[in-house]
């Protein structure tokens, strides 16, 4: 016996209920994937001193790059031997690698182009501080301060 056309509409409207709740649940599952995958810490900010052989870092910059994954990395100058990763920075909680640089004029020299002076600088913080940094640091969520003295 077939069944009566009202029970078929029955069992195609119970197959269209079927298939959207199977779509809405992938839907929710996908979406929390993503947000997991995705997910970050809390954002933090970061201000301090940089010194190096007991003098402040006149300029130059500092680097932050995440160790778990999480984050993004970051670098802002160093000036007057202070910096500063502010709230726009991207800075979240979790674990840094810090890389600093410092540079320093050693001369001066004539553009033969435009005749203007230009200075000539050098990168003088030893590599174990940038290139094979050593340093690292771990962000709490919210105002973060750390100095760094170097040797």
């Amino acid at each position: 016996m077939s069944p009566c056309a009202a029970c078929r509409g029955i069992r195609v409207h119970e197959k269209s209920t079927v298939r959207v709740l199977v779509v809405v649940t992938l839907l929710i599952f996908g979406i929390s994937i993503l947000i997991g995958c995705a997910g970050k810490g809390a954002p933090a900010t970061l201000s301090g001193e940089v010194r190096f052989q007991g003098q402040p870092v006149e300029k130059g910059s500092i680097r932050l790059d995440p160790m778990a994954g999480e984050g993004e990395p970051a670098a802002v100058p160093i000036t007057n031997g202070r910096y500063e990763f502010g709230p726009g920075s991207g800075l979240v909680s979790g674990r840094y690698r810090v890389s600093i640089m410092g540079h320093r004029v050693v001369g001066t020299r004539v553009d033969p182009e435009t005749g203007q002076t230009i200075e000539e600088t050098e990168q003088y913080i030893p590599d174990q501080y940038n290139t094979r940094t050593t340093l690292e640091i771990t962000l709490s969520p919210g105002q973060n301060t750390q100095d760094f003295d170097l040797k």
